[in-house]
């Protein structure tokens, strides 16, 4: 391949990079040792109606995600293996004992309204050993 072509190629991919919205960029939460809960506030909009978070956990934590905040909200966890779990509305919308040891995905998105706005929430991820 030319350098011409690498050139091209390198571009495309860095200009596909810098075309993610916020909403499809998955941020990484990192739980401290000892640490149990964390509370991260975010906020939806028209250009960015999902948040994504990715929260590495293992096997036999418990694991509960609580979602508050104004308007149809919703969230959902998807495990290692590709299981998404979930409920549209505000509160707890996942608290279980894990069964896979990885990568947890979390998806906070505003419900099935036609019109998306400016929607602040607060998401409260909480992850407890054995």
């Amino acid at each position: 391949m030319g350098n011409a072509a690498r050139l091209i190629v390198l571009l495309a991919i860095l200009t596909c990079i810098a075309t993610l919205s916020p909403a499809e960029r998955e941020q990484r939460i990192d739980l401290k040792p000892g640490g149990r809960e964390l509370r991260i506030a975010g906020r939806l909009s028209a250009k960015a109606d999902q948040a994504h978070y990715i929260l590495r956990a293992s096997k036999d934590q418990r694991l509960t995600v609580t979602l508050m905040g104004p308007g149809p909200l919703s969230g959902t966890v998807t495990s290692p293996s590709g299981k998404e779990e979930g409920q549209p509305g505000g509160g707890v919308f996942f608290d279980q004992k894990l069964i896979e040891t990885g990568d947890y995905r979390i998806r906070i998105s505003e419900g099935n309204r036609g019109e998306k706005q400016n929607v602040r929430f607060e998401l409260r991820i909480r992850l407890l050993s054995p």
